[in-house]
């Protein structure tokens, strides 16, 4: 399951680094220079046959493309192969950059060329299907409305 919530823009400084600026993990350089990390993008591995879930990872943002999202979820579900953990479904919600990032995974989830899985990246004889959630689809599509009665 992959998720983004907003953060309050905030740097600290703990005696050693400062806190509160965009962070992929990928042990980059972190200076004054770096833009501020407005959003958590959040990724969580939930059971399907046991009631469990636990987040595995967590990167501060300041907007990712469809290309780096897909990079991010590819690392995820390597290191989660890596350690026996077979990933069958890849959970989101529906702002344009995680459908650009589903079509960089190989996946399509616009009719008519429906294809809701892509091919895992370290097993290629699987499929992990995508789910869209759809409580976060229904919330979506009520604010859209309500914007579009309040303007018309």
């Amino acid at each position: 399951m992959i998720d983004e919530m907003a953060i309050r823009k905030h740097v600290t400084y703990d005696g050693k680094t400062f806190r509160g600026y965009i962070d992929l993990g990928n042990d980059a350089e972190i200076d004054d220079s770096s833009p501020l990390a407005k959003d958590a993008l959040v990724f969580m591995v939930v059971g399907t046959n046991k009631t469990w879930k636990v987040p595995v990872g967590y990167f501060f943002v300041d907007g990712l493309s469809g290309e780096e999202r897909a990079n991010l979820v590819k690392v995820c579900i390597k290191k989660l192969h890596d350690i026996g953990v077979d990933v069958i479904s890849l959970v989101c919600d529906g702002p344009s950059c995680h459908f650009a990032m589903l079509r960089t995974l190989g996946a399509c989830m616009t009719p008519p060329n429906l294809k809701p899985y892509f091919i895992h990246p370290s097993d290629k004889g699987k499929k992990i299907y995508v789910l869209l959630d759809i409580c976060h689809m229904l919330k979506a599509r009520q604010e859209h409305f309500r914007r579009w009665w309040y303007i018309s």
